[in-house]
């Protein structure tokens, strides 16, 4: 397995502040997420793939699993980068690797058509996610087709 660097993972406090204060600083657009997105997974995301930046921020008042970790994160650290997420060719390898590695498994998921030409610039012809966490670093590999 080969995995490569797709995106660095910040969980914030305040995403529309956030996104400002990245633009300015890596020189760089971001897209946001809608309230499909936000519905979904109690998160709202704002994406600059030509950085290989994502500015995550809980739902207030979610009860989604994945939005609760964030928001832990932040209660405990404030802003700051939690997670890197890896480009895979597929699944399999990776899976096996966490296991011998002692990675726990925290969910997966894939982003549906209407999803992907919403709320991710239509940039994909198919993405699906797996997260795991080791050391204390959240690590999502992605498998991704782009159009």
């Amino acid at each position: 397995m080969s995995a490569k660097i797709n995106r660095v993972v910040i969980a914030v406090k305040d995403i529309d502040k956030s996104i400002g204060k990245y633009s300015k600083l890596l020189g760089t657009t971001f897209g946001k997420t809608g309230d499909a997105i936000a519905a979904k997974f109690g998160l709202v995301a704002a994406f600059s793939w030509e950085a290989g930046v994502e500015l995550v921020m809980p739902v207030q008042g979610t009860d989604n699993p994945g939005a609760q970790q964030f928001k832990s994160y932040l209660e405990k650290n404030g802003d700051g980068i939690v997670g890197v997420d890896f480009d895979v060719p597929a699944f399999d390898k990776v899976k096996a690797s966490a296991n011998e590695t002692g990675a726990s498994y925290l969910g997966g998921f894939e982003l549906c058509q209407e999803d992907i030409k919403t709320d991710y610039q239509d940039r994909f012809k198919s993405f699906k996610e797996e997260i795991f966490l080791l050391d204390g670093v959240s690590m999502a590999f992605n498998v991704i087709e782009l159009k």
